[in-house]
């Protein structure tokens, strides 16, 4: 642990950088409205990625592509402890270093707003959200990765686990002629059906996590976000793993996941389960009630294990 909680993003606006080479964040204000309006952004630099979009109405939740070589000293340590707050709440920040100044760079990402895909649709695309930024950058072709990235020296993210994510630092950013908009109705990108399959598996933890809010939404307004992010992962991968894809059957393994901090899935009896579980969701769910009940009683919740194990670092 550091005492400065925005360290590894303070740290990396301050080490030398190569000439020409300029700094930026990039706030999705979706989870943070108004954030434009926030004191650490006022006297900044920034551009609205939804400029000469369709949403450029909607202010509010923009995606703000900061600029920080434009802040210095007291500011720039200011600007940095607020996105990185912001970061550690939200899945809503990433950074990355460009030989391009703000409004070329912001014009780039701009072409990437959204996306074509099959029979003619077109999707809005917030790749900015990083619970999505990884899937996006691992699904794009090498031609369309190379041309998202052509311009930057390096990418990170705080991810949806609140962990730092570095993609690629120290790239050779192309020189090339700024990307052309592509004609009226269309977009730069189109994905192809298994593309965009797999892009839509950043949603299922997310999805799992709403319905888990209409069930238990006291208990896990207790667990950090990206501790319960990384958690539900973890077990929903295992699910996947035994043939358990669907969020019906998921939910039900999940649920006694979460009372147990994960013991109830090492009893025998739901070993056995997820070693042969059935297809059907009402025989499933029928196997879910069968089993017994001191699978529960094996360890704490994992709100009461977070408060347990934070006090005891506290007095450490």
């Amino acid at each position: 642990m550091t005492d400065n909680p925005c360290q590894p993003l303070l740290d990396w606006c301050r080490a030398p950088a190569q000439a020409r080479l300029h700094r930026f964040a990039l706030l999705d204000s979706a989870p943070v409205e108004g954030a434009f309006r926030q004191r650490p952004l006022q006297g900044q630099r920034f551009s609205s990625l939804f400029e000469g979009r369709q949403e450029a109405v909607l202010p509010e939740i923009a995606p703000l592509l900061i600029d920080l070589d434009s802040a210095q000293d007291s500011s720039l340590q200011r600007l940095c402890e607020w996105l990185w707050s912001m970061g550690l709440e939200h899945p809503c920040l990433s950074w990355m270093a460009s030989p391009l100044p703000l409004d070329a760079l912001a014009a780039h990402l701009r072409l990437f707003h959204t996306v074509d895909l099959s029979e003619g649709q077109t999707m809005l695309l917030r790749w900015y959200d990083t619970r999505i930024l990884p899937q996006w950058l691992g699904c794009l072709t090498p031609q369309q990765h190379a041309q998202f990235c052509a311009p930057l020296v390096s990418l990170s993210c705080l991810d949806r686990t609140a962990r730092v994510q570095t993609f690629f630092q120290d790239h050779q950013a192309e020189h090339i002629a700024p990307l052309s908009e592509p004609a009226l109705g269309r977009s730069l990108v189109q994905l192809d059906d298994r593309q965009l399959a797999q892009l839509m598996q950043s949603s299922q933890v997310d999805i799992l996590i709403n319905r888990l809010q209409s069930l238990i939404a006291p208990e896990l307004a207790r667990v950090a976000r990206g501790r319960l992010a990384a958690f539900l992962q973890a077990h929903v991968d295992q699910l996947c793993a035994a043939g358990i894809d669907d969020a019906e059957r998921q939910l039900q393994c999940l649920l006694p996941a979460l009372y147990t901090s994960g013991a109830a899935w090492l009893h025998p009896a739901f070993a056995s389960l997820l070693q042969a579980p059935p297809a059907g969701f009402e025989a499933f769910a029928a196997a879910i009630q069968a089993l017994p009940d001191e699978i529960y009683a094996v360890d704490l919740p994992l709100w009461d294990k977070e408060e347990l194990v934070g006090r005891e670092d506290a007095a450490a």
